[in-house]
């Protein structure tokens, strides 16, 4: 599912992750915000998700939702300073994903 997430993301898809089951909706604001984070750190192309990359990601419990740091890597450098921010909820006895922001944590 993340992986999906980070794929629409690289693409620059006009709705994020649209197409993939279990992604709520992503307003235009937060699609503009990873978007414009990812242009911000300097011109680069996302990635696929190596299985490196849960290595080092981490999940907070929340009380009930979960709030997922997932790193992000670029063709250019690989692992990059980027990562992906999701909640993750549980909704009739199925986990719905939540995309929150890209940043530099």
């Amino acid at each position: 599912m993340l992986s999906q997430i980070v794929a629409s993301l690289a693409r620059e898809d006009a709705v994020l992750a649209r197409d993939v089951q279990g992604v709520d909706p992503v307003s235009d604001d937060v699609r503009q915000q990873c978007l414009e984070a990812v242009e911000d750190y300097g011109r680069v192309d996302l990635g696929v998700l190596p299985s490196d990359t849960w290595e080092t990601s981490v999940a907070i419990s929340q009380g009930g939702s979960w709030s997922c740091l997932v790193d992000l890597w670029t063709t250019q450098e690989g692992r990059s300073d980027l990562a992906l921010q999701v909640l993750v909820r549980e909704s009739e006895g199925q986990y719905r994903f939540v995309p929150v922001m890209v940043y530099v944590p």
